[in-house]
């Protein structure tokens, strides 16, 4: 009998657990289902050496965990493009929310028909979602670095070949480095520095660094960062791993735009390389040639530079150049559908060296050529001091780029006398003729002359007096009609080309508040002389 109620009473206990642990499990699968996390939504990008295939860029989510600076970063992949179809992620402000369940082994996020409509966006409000206009507190000041040193130096292959005084040296103190490209690229205007107390750390990696990814490694290292050292200020975060990590294919990868950049050791005391990836976390993007990513050899956002520790002295094209707004005193915006450009450019290295003569002169550095639909950006690429190792040195270089933060494209290098035909300028019939017309010497600068019009609609000559159009320039606005407003300024509706038109807002307002491309200046009739 008490066999019988023993059994009895074993039975019920392991019903009791069984039920017990199946609501457990239930109640587990519920919360987890339901549960969420909030990331920041970046672009990260990277440069490979000339002989590799290019890496496209890669979207990651960044997540903030218990701690400040505690960091889980997340893959995306999947069908993800329609999701941000309707969002522009180009500034790095942009958050989504993802169901735990949306994540897979190895910290990807997958972007599927079931995950699809329960992935949702919100945005960072402590940023102002205004792309059109730079954010130019990031291209000029002083910028603190950081440079996190993943490093066993017990174990061969965990070991990275640069010591920290070397990196010190490589980043900040040598001939040609990232500090110093900047420092002379941009006028003195940024400025990269150590961090203080401390601008180069070791952490020791784990022990199956070898293989791990990038994303993951990098992780480790901002986490150990956390929690092995007091905060340290700093603006950017340059993390230097083993050869052994996983790099899928890159030399380096970085946040576009953002703070933090991944180098490989073999790669990261290279200037090309350092200037290349800050380069993306100042929102500028790769520059291409004949149809391949990275192939302009113009500047550094391609990769056609010195692969050495000296590297090469050069800047960045004509349209990076730009968008930095180092030069923009010497900047000229000219719209081909209403007037010729008849004009001279100096080199860089001339208007760093001497403004004052650049501006008596009324020369430029860098003009624009902007319609509706096509704009191309022009430089006397001349061969000289902070460029003097530039290829197409002393030519007409022309570069072609749609917007502030996208890929450009290297269109031509003219020689003198030569000449470049854009087809069918802004989607239209007519071409764009550009011409390198020769050298001038005026007191300490050497210029280039050059000029640029549309074929059949406005008209312009070098000095030799050789005419290459002759077509009349017609009243490209008859009348000036103010009631079809189709531009109006970035701060809204209300201020449109009738609002320009009053009282001296022209003068006082016109240069500024660009949108869609455009000031008021170049878009609104009632602004032009």
């Amino acid at each position: 009998m008490r066999v019988v109620v023993f059994l009895f009473t074993y039975l019920l206990v392991s019903i009791q657990k069984a039920i017990a642990s199946h609501v457990r499990r239930r109640d587990g699968e519920a919360a987890f289902q339901s549960a969420t996390f909030e990331c920041t939504i970046t672009e990260v990008d990277g440069i490979t050496a000339p002989n590799d295939q290019p890496v496209s860029p890669e979207l990651i989510c960044i997540r903030m965990r218990s701690k400040q600076s505690s960091e889980k970063t997340y893959r995306l992949a999947g069908d993800y493009e329609p999701f941000f179809e309707d969002v522009d992620i180009s500034h790095g402000g942009v958050r989504i929310r993802v169901p735990l369940w949306a994540v897979e082994r190895g910290n990807i996020i997958i972007f599927d028909q079931e995950s699809f409509n329960q992935i949702t966006v919100t945005y960072d409000l402590d940023r102002k979602l205004n792309t059109g206009v730079i954010n130019y507190s990031n291209v000029v000041g002083t910028k603190k670095i950081l440079i996190i040193r993943l490093s066993n130096d017990s174990v061969d292959a965990h070991k990275i070949s640069q010591t920290e005084d070397k990196l010190m040296n490589d980043f900040f103190w040598d001939s040609n480095n990232l500090k110093k490209v900047y420092w002379r690229c941009s006028r003195r205007k940024l400025e990269f520095i150590p961090a203080t107390p401390n601008a180069v750390i070791t952490i020791v990696p784990p022990s199956d660094v070898c293989g791990m990814k990038w994303r993951e490694a990098g992780d480790y290292a901002i986490d150990e960062l956390q929690n092995q050292f007091e905060y340290i200020d700093r603006s950017h975060t340059l993390i230097v791993m083993p050869n052994c990590v996983d790099f899928e294919g890159a030399a380096a990868w970085a946040e576009s735009p953002g703070s933090k950049s991944w180098y490989r050791s073999l790669y990261a005391s290279l200037p090309l390389v350092q200037v290349h990836e800050i380069g993306h976390n100042l929102g500028a993007k790769h520059s291409g040639k004949n149809g391949v990513r990275y192939a302009d050899d113009t500047g550094y956002m391609g990769n056609q530079g010195m692969w050495t520790d000296e590297g090469n002295k050069m800047c960045f094209n004509a349209a990076k150049i730009w968008v930095f707004g180092w030069y923009s005193e010497f900047h000229k915006t000219s719209n081909p559908e209403k007037t010729a450009f008849i004009g001279n450019l100096v080199g860089i290295s001339d208007a760093k060296n001497s403004p004052n003569a650049v501006t008596n002169n009324g020369f430029h550095v860098i003009v624009r050529l902007k319609s509706d639909s096509s704009r191309l950006f022009m430089v006397y690429n001349r061969k000289a001091g902070l460029n003097a190792e530039v290829a197409d040195g002393n030519k007409l270089v022309i570069i072609d780029q749609d917007g502030r933060y996208t890929e450009s494209t290297w269109k031509a290098a003219l020689d003198v006398g030569e000449s470049y035909i854009h087809k069918n300028w802004n989607g239209g019939s007519r071409n764009l003729i550009i011409v390198n017309c020769g050298l001038q010497n005026e007191g300490v600068l050497e210029s280039m002359f050059a000029i640029a019009y549309l074929e059949g609609l406005t008209s312009a000559q070098c000095n030799n007096g050789q005419t290459f159009n002759t077509a009349p320039l017609p009243d490209l606005n008859p009348g000036c009609d103010l009631t079809e407003v189709w531009w109006h300024d970035v701060d809204g509706e209300e201020y449109n080309c009738e609002w320009y038109s009053q009282s001296n807002r022209c003068a006082a307002y016109g240069d500024q508040f660009e949108n869609d491309g455009y000031t008021a200046n170049e878009a609104c009739c009632a602004c032009e002389d």
